[in-house]
C-alpha cells in the first residue's frame, strides 16, 4: 500500500504540483521530435505500389475486348507525393489505352503503358517497375459497326454531254458491318459504293450490290438503292465583243471579240439568249510583269449552268514612244 501511495503522490505532483513545468516541457518535446521526424521522413524519397483499372481502345475509339484490366506498378518520390496521389488514386479512374488501327498483335506488352501511366500521376514520381508483363486481346469476338454509303459523283460514268442533277440518294445512309473486332476496326467511317453502269443518261434508280465489300469473318447488308437524276447538257462556243474601260488612249486589245465557252441545260435551249453576254477588259488590273490583262465575264445570261472565256488572258499593244 505505501508503494502505491508514493506512486499517486508522484502523479499528483507531476501534474499539479512543482513538476507540473518539466512534464509539459517533457511532451512538448515529445511532440515536436515526433513532427520532426514526420516531416523528415515524408520529405525522404519512398516507393508505392499503385494498381489502376485499364481499358484496351484502338485509335477510333472502338473497345478492343470488353476486359477491364488492373496494372500494378510501383512509383517513387517523395512521401508526400505519394501520399497525394494515394489519396487521389482512392477512386481508380479507369485509364484507356489507345492501340493503333492496323495493329495485327493480339497483345500489348506492358511496357508500353508506361508513358501513358506516367500522364496520370504525378509529374515528380517515377515509376521504377510495371509488374504484369502481356496483355492479351480477345479480338476474335463479333462486333458491329455502323458505316455510311456515299456515291462518288465524279465515278458515275454518265453518257457524254449528260450531268448528274441534284443530290444522290441512298437508302439507307448507313448500313451495319458485323464481323472480327480486327476486320471492323479496318473499316472506314464511310465507304464509296461503285456503280457499274457506263454510259448512263436518264435518271438512275436501281439496287447496288454491296457484295464486293464482304470479306472473310467480315459481313454486311446484300444493297442499298441508289437514286439520282441525270439532264443533258449542252456546250456552245460563242463570240462577242469586249468592252474596255480605263484604257490609256493609245493602248489596245489584239482583238476585238472574245471567245466564250458556255454550258445549259439541252432543253433550255431555245430559252437562253446567247447574245446577253458582257465581257471587260479593265486597265486598271494590268498585270505589268507580262503586259496583260485577265479578261473578266460581268454578265452571264439566264439559263447558263457554266460559262468560261477561252484564253482569257490577253496581251496589251502599248503604244511605241
Amino acid at each position: 500500500m505505501h508503494f502505491f501511495r508514493n506512486i499517486l503522490h508522484w502523479l499528483k505532483e507531476l501534474i499539479i504540483g512543482e513538476e507540473q513545468t518539466n512534464f509539459r516541457a517533457m511532451i512538448m518535446s515529445v511532440l515536436f521530435a515526433t513532427l520532426f521526424w514526420f516531416f523528415n521522413a515524408f520529405n525522404a524519397d519512398h516507393s508505392y505500389t499503385f494498381a489502376m483499372p485499364i481499358k484496351l481502345q484502338y485509335a477510333n475509339g472502338m473497345n478492343a475486348d470488353t476486359i477491364t484490366r488492373d496494372i500494378r506498378f510501383t512509383v517513387t518520390g517523395t512521401g508526400w507525393k505519394i501520399a497525394k496521389e494515394y489519396l487521389a488514386n482512392q477512386e481508380k479512374k479507369l485509364v484507356f489505352y489507345k492501340m493503333p488501327i492496323n495493329q495485327q498483335q493480339n497483345y500489348v506488352i506492358a511496357g508500353s503503358l508506361k508513358n501513358l501511366l506516367a500522364q496520370k500521376i504525378d509529374s515528380d514520381l517515377r515509376i521504377t517497375e510495371i509488374f504484369t508483363d502481356t496483355f492479351f486481346v480477345n479480338n476474335n469476338r463479333n462486333v458491329r459497326k455502323l458505316v455510311k454509303i456515299v456515291v462518288d459523283k465524279d465515278k458515275v460514268a454518265l453518257a457524254e454531254g449528260f450531268r448528274i442533277s441534284g443530290p444522290i440518294k441512298v437508302n439507307p445512309q448507313q448500313i451495319f458491318f458485323e464481323g472480327s473486332v480486327e476486320k471492323i476496326n479496318q473499316l472506314p467511317d464511310s465507304i464509296a459504293v461503285s456503280i457499274k453502269e457506263i454510259g448512263i443518261r436518264k435518271s438512275f434508280d436501281k439496287l447496288v450490290s454491296l457484295s464486293y465489300l464482304e470479306r472473310p469473318n467480315l459481313k454486311a447488308q446484300q444493297s442499298v438503292k441508289v437514286t439520282f437524276d441525270v439532264e443533258e447538257f449542252l456546250s456552245k462556243k460563242v463570240k462577242f465583243n469586249i468592252e474596255k474601260i480605263n484604257f490609256p488612249e493609245g493602248y489596245e486589245l489584239p482583238m476585238e471579240q472574245a471567245e466564250i465557252m458556255c454550258v445549259f441545260k439541252a432543253q433550255m435551249e431555245t430559252n437562253i439568249d446567247l447574245t446577253d453576254f458582257k465581257v471587260v477588259a479593265d486597265y486598271s488590273k494590268f498585270h505589268i510583269e507580262d503586259s496583260t490583262v485577265t479578261l473578266q465575264l460581268e454578265r452571264i445570261p439566264q439559263g447558263i449552268e457554266d460559262a468560261k472565256v477561252i484564253n482569257p488572258h490577253t496581251k496589251i499593244k502599248i503604244p511605241k514612244k
